[in-house]
């Protein structure tokens, strides 16, 4: 069993029916994997849905497609691991966004595997990324 945080990307592969993407998310019952996202990827789906024509279908739809699934929020501890993972790299001259750094906190803390095709969440230490996209 593993529980996955899934990132931004692999979301909208989701929505978009790529084949690998729903294909691994529908056999969660086989194995007992687990899926959630946290309030950062929701927030940037929200962004993307709501500046977009089809604003109204694409917000629907997205809440739609997440109202099953736990939602992580960014407490005191993940908030201090995200200045650690931001220091980090910064001083490592390797620079990452903060959602990169939000979404890794949460996986840390809560030991989840990122599933995410960045290539940022690999440079992240003490978590686990895998890509179900390529």
């Amino acid at each position: 069993m593993t529980a996955y945080l899934i990132d931004t990307d692999h979301l909208i592969g989701l929505v978009g029916s790529e084949e690998r993407i729903v294909d691994r998310m529908r056999r969660p019952g086989k194995n007992g994997d687990t899926f959630s996202i946290c309030a950062t990827v929701l927030s940037e789906l929200y962004w993307f849905a709501k500046s977009t024509a089809q604003m109204d279908t694409n917000t629907a739809c997205l809440t739609e497609l997440v109202a099953d699934l736990p939602v992580w929020e960014m407490g005191r501890g993940a908030a201090e691991i995200v200045g650690e993972i931001l220091s980090e790299h910064r001083s490592l001259g390797t620079p990452i966004s903060r959602a990169v750094a939000e979404v890794s906190a949460v996986a840390r803390q809560r030991q989840l595997v990122v599933l995410s095709s960045d290539p940022d969440f690999r440079a992240v230490r003490d978590i686990r990324v895998e890509d179900w996209r390529g």
